[in-house]
C-alpha cells in the first residue's frame, strides 16, 4: 500500500487523540491531522487538499458528518470517507452513503477492523461494520469479559468524569471529596483497565461502553 494521508474528524477530543496515535503506528500512513467537527474539517480540506481518507463521526455539533461529507467531496472527490458513530442505524448508514461515505464502523470497533475498513475503502469497496457487542445489563451496560466488570461504582464514575476531560481537581470538586482520594482511584482505575494514561482508557471504555461519544 502507498503511504497516505488520513484525517480524523470527531468532537470527542481523547477519542480523536486515541484514534490518531493508532494511526500514526502503521508504517503506511504518513500524516494524520485531525478537526473537532465538520466546519473545521472544511476548512483543513480546503488549505491541504491532499488528504485521501477520512474517519468522520456523524454526530458532531456546528456542522455534522453528512452535510461534511457533502461538501468535502465536493472539493475532492477522490476522497474516501468512513463513518464513525456510536450506535448501529440503518438509517444512518443509508444517509451517510448517500452523502458519499464508502464505509460505517462503530467506535466500540477493535482497531483491527477499523483497519480493516480502511483497507476495504482504499481498495475502492465499500465496508460496513462487521462485529457486534455482547453486553449483559445491569444498572449500566458493560461488555461481557470488560475489564470494567471488576470496577466499583466509583471507579466506573470517575473514568466516565475523565473521559470527559476532568481534571482529578475537577473530578474532587464535582463527587465532594479530595484529590488525594481521587488520585488514588485513578491509580487504581489505570492498573485494573491495564493502561498507562487517560487516553488509552478512554479508548478502552469507548470499545466496552462505558463511555457514550
Amino acid at each position: 500500500m502507498k503511504n497516505i494521508s488520513v484525517a480524523v474528524v470527531d468532537d470527542h477530543k481523547l477519542f480523536r487523540e486515541g484514534l490518531c496515535s493508532l494511526l500514526n503506528e502503521l508504517p503506511y500512513i504518513n500524516e494524520v491531522v485531525q478537526a473537532c467537527d465538520g466546519k473545521e474539517f472544511i476548512q483543513l480540506l480546503n488549505s491541504k487538499n491532499h488528504i485521501d481518507l477520512v474517519f468522520m463521526d456523524v454526530s458532531m455539533p456546528i456542522m455534522g458528518g453528512e452535510m461534511a461529507t457533502k461538501k468535502a467531496l465536493e472539493i475532492n472527490h477522490r476522497l474516501k470517507i468512513i463513518a464513525l458513530t456510536m450506535h448501529v442505524s440503518e438509517k444512518v448508514y443509508a444517509n451517510m452513503l448517500k452523502a458519499g461515505a464508502s464505509g460505517y464502523v462503530l467506535k466500540s470497533a477493535s482497531f483491527i477492523e477499523i483497519k480493516k475498513a480502511l483497507h476495504t475503502v482504499l481498495e475502492g469497496k465499500r465496508y460496513a461494520y462487521q462485529g457486534g457487542r455482547n453486553v449483559v445489563q445491569t444498572d449500566e451496560y458493560i461488555v461481557v469479559n470488560s475489564v470494567f466488570k471488576s470496577f466499583t461504582e466509583r471507579e466506573l464514575q470517575i473514568t466516565r468524569y475523565i473521559g470527559k476531560g476532568f481534571t482529578s481537581v475537577q473530578i474532587a470538586e464535582e463527587l465532594q471529596i479530595s484529590k488525594k482520594t481521587v488520585d488514588k482511584h485513578r491509580e487504581n482505575i489505570f492498573v485494573k483497565a491495564n493502561v498507562s494514561n487517560a487516553i488509552d482508557l478512554v479508548i478502552v471504555a469507548i470499545r466496552d461502553g462505558i463511555i457514550e461519544v
